[in-house]
């Protein structure tokens, strides 16, 4: 059974604030799980959290997994990471410990070393580097932009009038309409941020015109089915969702949770 709830965007986000949200609705498909959890953690303080991890797995010999989906790491004890299918399902979980500077290979086969994450960003006025197919960070003033080579059109201009560096990378949806792009503001306080490649509204990912006062959140990549995948964390520097978690995201705001990480700290990727 799926259960579908429509939230004001707003009333779904711890501390906010007075922008108006009366135009600006997320629509969260949540499907209840029947499945027991065959093992538990708990917080640091030693509070047990009730989140499925499913089984302990052996990274040598891992279960067959989906062509997608998602790798949770989380701030428990113990410290675990765990795979979900970007369907909600949860395959089991590993020690942390074993996937140091590890992670799933994109066939889902296997655990591979992590490859290494190169710092490609613009470091002087003007200079541009290249994001996704033809759409690059350019530099302009104090913040990063994004910009369609090919016309030379700023499709994005980072909220020059927000503290902070702007956008610092993006990925180009399967059918090539939009960008899901990452922000950073001031304490490096993270936003994912849909942008249209063909011109029009740039939004957060919960639906704000700029990032004052919208969630953080942070982009993790894109479905084969056009659905961006979508990390809502507890909030540090800035608000956050009262129901944090990783979830698939249509463009037009229908949000499907898919693993919900309570108010622990957690880093994802997707294989």
């Amino acid at each position: 059974m799926k259960v579908v709830v429509a939230l004001v965007t707003c009333l779904a986000v711890a501390g906010c604030g007075g922008e108006s949200s009366a135009s600006s609705t997320t629509t969260i498909a949540a499907t209840p799980t029947t499945s027991t959890p065959t093992a538990t953690v708990v917080d640091q303080s030693g509070k047990p959290l009730g989140l499925r991890i499913g089984a302990r797995l052996d990274p040598t010999a891992l279960p067959s997994l989906p062509a997608d989906g998602v790798q949770v790491w989380m701030d428990t004890r113990p410290r675990v990471v765990v795979l979900v299918g970007l369907d909600g399902h949860v395959y089991g979980h590993l020690d942390a410990d074993a996937m140091n500077d590890r992670e799933i290979g994109p066939d889902g086969r296997s655990v591979i070393d992590a490859p290494q994450q190169a710092d490609n960003q613009p470091s002087k006025q003007g200079e541009c580097v290249t994001v996704a197919g033809t759409y690059e960070l350019c530099r302009r003033g104090v913040t990063n932009a994004l910009v369609d080579s090919t016309t030379g059109k700023v499709l994005a201009d980072g909220w020059p009038h927000v503290l902070g560096l702007g956008f610092t990378g993006a990925s180009l949806s399967p059918d090539g309409r939009t960008l899901l792009a990452s922000w950073s503001g001031e304490c490096e306080s993270p936003r994912a941020v849909f942008v249209p490649t063909g011109g029009g509204a740039v939004r957060t990912a919960d639906g704000k015109s700029s990032p004052v006062r919208s969630a953080e959140s942070y982009a993790l990549g894109w479905a084969s089915d056009d659905r961006a995948i979508v990390g809502f964390p507890m909030g540090a520097c800035g608000p956050g969702l009262r129901h944090p978690g990783i979830y698939a995201m249509s463009t037009n705001g229908r949000a499907t949770l898919i693993y919900g990480t309570r108010r622990i700290m957690t880093n994802e990727w997707l294989w």
